[in-house]
């Protein structure tokens, strides 16, 4: 009892430690399993359905006679390319099978099952070989004179190629309790609507601060092998669902999801996590130390001096006013100088940190520049102040992404969302492209003196014709991909960098970072506000950003961008976004504009989009690519489906399409331009491709005494070994003109 009062304070949570200087003291807490909290899940894994056994007991409940199919159910996905089959007939009946028109093989038959009264049977398969798209089983059911009674079909899809990605939010758990794994279920279908067939591996990836579940595991089971491991794959459901898992967080906030689809787009999916009501948990330290010195000089006068310090900081997190989560941090040993400091501070590798014998994972819950962080969150409202992205990410004119310190406030709903932030800093964003040259460097940076922990690198992959068309994007990490001197701006990589992709796509290094010079502090500042329809089908938002740095050589600037959104149905889409900016310095003054338009129709046999996009000379505020600017593009392209071929032994499908595009390229500032067109008949299988067309290329370069024209016969054949993993391919352009 004694022990309990006065060791504990009388409480399980609490406990006195006594401490030595220069040591580190640890007190260790023992905890006993007593049961689920109330509320809380007891499995947070998706849980599929028990497979049914279709056996005499089965029959023997079943009153309804009617013939009818079983198995599969209308809708389901199938996990391979084979299926199992189940006919629900009379006694005296019979069935007989065919897939597409041929009747299935009697290997396939499993036999009938009679229930106990003899009047119901049930007639099986299994094994069934099944291909790429449509299945169509017919059941034809005969009597005992061998007369037609009934005919019932049921249509399988297997699909494993996605085109569309929504979000499945009454199978997602959305939590942030630091516990609990949060479940992201997104519906992977094709353009006909169709689910993609259980078993399929997608990559799926997301944004930080947070991490897939998978890769979390990776790095606690093999954490050198982990460090190498490019992507990690999500594995899709029954009915098309892959349920995304993600590392257990106590970050609330906006989650965005990218999923790769088939035509070699990214579809984004966003959800939002919630915060835990959790319960008050506080640690902190105080200490303080003076001394007097009482001194006599030498003329008679007392040196009197006291001298002072100490340090108050502490962490706290609870709910208050009933259902808002507050969280507060204060350390006091925290001094803003003139130059804007490290932000988001990380791990470093080469410094010396304690470690513990147990799974225990250090994270920054409040990460500020500041002495102070404030953050209050409720529902899907969070305001914050300390270190923060402005994540200005939903359009493409005007994007605003950048570190800052200050205040940020989100919110979201089914019909609205706003974000906006306010910073003073004499911070200045940078965005550096390099072209790769298989090496691993080094590269120099265009700036030097470069903020701690504030730059995103990353290898975009762009297609070698349309080099605003991003075709592969891989995000590196400090430390672990590359060295960066942030004094000099100075950039190795661990492994060289190729130049190009096997299809001769260059590979360009993109780094976004933040600068300081030291110079007067003013306001940035920002927000975004959008509003839709319940059902999403219309959406329209505004965007505005202001630098204010008329103290600085960089001037003033501004930007304001308008969006809307438009679906029709689930196959057409239509986007449109309109942007404006504007420099001031102390010397000149700039401006620019920026429109682009995209309109696409996606079905099963027919694709179409087009696009335009147009921006002048000096719009924008450093965030856009130098592929885009001073460029007005407009095209349209088309895909459609020819026809199928069922393949010899049936165990495969040969598609065949016309594939068309025609866009044209101008240089704003240069006065060239250039008309490209294309046409391809291609066919594929999952063994077998090949594809032959024309190419038609125009250009008229200012300074060129004459326009150059060309045409090309273009040609590719494709042959994979599916059961070794291995494929050849092999292309070559002819000119003919």
């Amino acid at each position: 009892i004694c022990e309990e009062n006065s060791r504990y304070a009388g409480s399980a949570i609490s406990k006195f430690v006594d401490a030595q200087g220069g040591m580190i003291w640890r007190a260790n807490f023992y905890l006993r399993p007593v049961g689920l909290a109330p509320g809380a899940p007891a499995d947070t894994q998706p849980v599929s359905a028990a497979p049914i056994r279709f056996d005499q007991a089965w029959l023997d409940v079943q009153g309804d006679a009617t013939p009818r199919w079983i198995s599969p159910e209308i809708g389901e996905t199938p996990e391979g390319r084979s299926v199992s089959l189940a006919f629900l007939h009379g006694p005296q009946q019979r069935v007989k099978m065919s897939l597409n028109g041929h009747l299935v093989s009697g290997l396939n038959f499993k036999g009938i099952e009679r229930s106990s009264d003899q009047t119901l049977a049930l007639s099986r398969w299994s094994g069934v070989d099944i291909q790429r798209g449509e299945n169509v089983f017919t059941a034809a059911l005969f009597d005992q004179n061998d007369q037609l009674v009934a005919r019932e079909t049921r249509s399988i899809w297997f699909v494993d190629e996605v085109d569309r990605a929504t979000l499945v939010a009454d199978q997602s758990l959305v939590i942030a309790d630091g516990r609990t794994r949060p479940i992201i279920a997104i519906r992977l279908e094709n353009a006909a609507g169709h689910g993609v067939h259980a078993g399929r591996l997608v990559a799926i990836d997301v944004d930080e601060p947070y991490r897939l579940a998978q890769a979390a595991e990776m790095e606690y089971s093999a954490p050198v092998a982990s460090a190498y491991s490019s992507t990690t794959s999500t594995r899709v459901d029954r009915g098309g669902i892959a349920y995304v898992e993600l590392e257990p967080t106590l970050q609330a906030g906006r989650v965005r999801l990218h999923v790769p689809l088939n035509d070699g787009r990214t579809e984004e999916v966003e959800v939002w996590l919630q915060p835990e009501q959790r319960k008050w948990v506080l640690v902190g330290l105080a200490e303080a130390k003076g001394m007097l010195s009482n001194l006599d000089g030498e003329d008679g006068r007392d040196l009197d001096e006291v001298m002072r310090d100490g340090r108050l900081a502490f962490f706290a997190k609870g709910v208050v006013k009933g259902d808002w989560l507050l969280t507060l941090a204060v350390d006091t040993a925290k001094r803003r100088g003139v130059e804007d400091g490290e932000l988001f501070g990380r791990l470093d590798p080469n410094a010396y940190y304690t470690l513990y014998g147990d799974r225990t994972w250090q994270y920054n819950d409040a990460e500020s520049r500041y002495p102070v962080y404030v953050k209050l969150e409720k529902d899907t409202f969070q305001a914050l102040f300390g270190d923060f992205e402005t994540s200005l990410t939903d359009t493409q004119l005007g994007r605003y992404n950048r570190r800052l310190s200050g205040l940020k406030a989100d919110y979201q709903s089914q019909t609205a969302s706003v974000t906006a932030f306010a910073a003073e800093t004499n911070q200045r964003f940078v965005k550096d492209e390099l072209v790769a040259d298989g090496t691993s460097g080094p590269f120099r940076l265009s700036q030097s003196s470069i903020l701690r922990s504030s730059e995103t690198i990353s290898i975009e992959t762009r297609d070698r014709f349309r080099p605003d068309q991003v075709l592969a994007t891989q995000l590196l990490s400090r430390f672990i991909d590359y060295e960066i001197d942030y004094a000099t701006g100075e950039l190795f990589f661990r492994h060289p960098i190729a130049a190009a992709d096997t299809g001769l796509n260059p590979k360009i290094i993109v780094i976004d970072y933040e600068v300081t010079d030291g110079g007067d502090r003013s306001v940035t500042a920002g927000a975004r506000a959008a509003l839709r329809t319940p059902s999403g089908n219309l959406e329209t938002g505004m965007t505005m950003v202001f630098e204010d740095g008329r103290s600085s050589e960089f001037g003033q600037s501004e930007l304001i961008g308008v969006d809307t959104t438009i679906r029709i149905g689930s196959q057409v889409e239509i986007r449109a976004e309109a942007a404006a900016s504007r420099t001031q310095t102390q010397s000149e003054r700039s401006s620019g504009q920026a429109w682009l338009v995209e309109a696409s129709r996606r079905s099963e046999k027919l694709s179409v989009s087009g696009y335009y996009r147009e921006e002048t000379e000096g719009f924008g505020l450093g965030q856009q690519t130098s592929a885009s600017s001073a460029i007005r593009r407009i095209g349209a392209q088309i895909s459609a489906k020819l026809g199928v071929t069922d393949l010899p032994g049936g165990n495969d499908r040969s598609v065949r399409r016309l594939e068309a595009q025609a866009y044209r390229e101008e240089s704003l500032k240069a006065g060239s331009r250039r008309d490209v067109a294309d046409l391809a008949v291609r066919q594929d299988s999952q063994a077998f491709g090949a594809s032959i067309g024309l190419r038609a290329v125009a250009e008229d370069f200012a300074q060129a005494a004459a326009p150059r024209q060309s045409v090309l016969l273009t040609s590719s054949v494709r042959k994979s070994f599916v059961e070794h993993g291995l494929t050849f391919t092999a292309s070559h352009e002819e000119p003919l003109y």
